[in-house]
């Protein structure tokens, strides 16, 4: 995958006067169909192994088409955060610009990856009906989008059928796997900063079931070890489950903010 780079466009335009205007979001969904734009939901976050740099897999909803998008690191940790419904212990630029936006009494409608010119992707972001028009980087916009709960659309003629993004995509997205009712994912370096722990020392809980939420586990929880063997990955994890008896109890390890407890499953 040839690496990008992001067009920086400064905060300062999301101050402009902006008037508040109702739409809903069929009405855009429909506009942005018959411009060519397709609705896509944030995948994962990996890492290209030859540049080293972060992108986030954007697929529309059926999972046949998608865009990777090359991001900063610290843009990677921004997303992961939103992924993860995790707040940073300081306002990050998404939740700078979402407060500015809402604060003054305007909405965001959509964010639009719209181009890629010169192997650099460019983005919108679509406020108060269609009203305004704000240039951003991809990775800014996706995580305003994200923090806003509003949807992503991708010029169509950006995509490509998932089966072609090649393997420097697919093998290196964070793993996600289930087993007892939860789905995990890599504990990755920024995640592990973020979380103030060492990296490769838990599994970062991306999904929970509803026996695992009654149990107690949470999205965002590390899970550190089952049955008293620890887990510093993905393939820990795997390893664990698929040597657990069926029907017997397990013991999940699990860190939440500085609190470590033990939670017992039955898988």
């Amino acid at each position: 995958m040839k690496p990008t780079l992001a067009r920086r466009i400064g905060l300062p335009f999301l101050l402009l006067a902006m008037a508040a205007c109702a739409c809903t979001r069929h009405s855009q969904a429909t506009s942005a169909d018959q411009q060519g734009e397709v609705e896509v939901d944030v995948v994962s976050i990996g890492m290209d192994h030859d540049s080293g740099s972060h992108f986030v897999l954007l697929e529309d909803r059926k999972g046949k088409r998608g865009v990777p998008i090359v991001i900063g690191d610290n843009e990677a940790e921004a997303i992961a955060i939103e992924m993860h419904g995790l707040k940073a212990p300081r306002p990050l630029t998404q939740d700078l610009m979402r407060n500015i936006i809402e604060q003054t009494g305007n909405h965001v409608d959509r964010v639009i990856i719209t181009a890629m010119r010169d192997d650099i992707y460019l983005a919108q972001i679509v406020l108060d009906g269609g009203r305004h028009m704000v240039d951003s980087r991809p990775s800014d916009a996706i995580a305003l989008a994200m923090g806003t709960h509003a949807p992503i659309f991708v010029n169509q003629k950006l995509l490509a059928p998932t089966g072609e993004l090649g393997s420097d995509v697919t093998d290196t997205l964070p793993k996600n796997d289930r087993g007892l009712g939860i789905a995990v994912q890599e504990l990755t370096p920024n995640l592990a900063r973020y979380f103030d722990v060492p990296p490769s020392s838990a599994v970062l809980v991306d999904e929970v079931g509803p026996k695992a939420t009654a149990a107690g586990i949470a999205r965002g929880d590390l899970v550190t070890s089952i049955d008293g063997k620890a887990v510093t990955g993905v393939a820990d994890f795997d390893r664990e489950v698929a040597t657990l008896k069926e029907g017997a109890p397990v013991v999940l390890k699990v860190r939440r903010g500085s609190a470590v407890e033990s939670i017992t499953l039955k898988p």
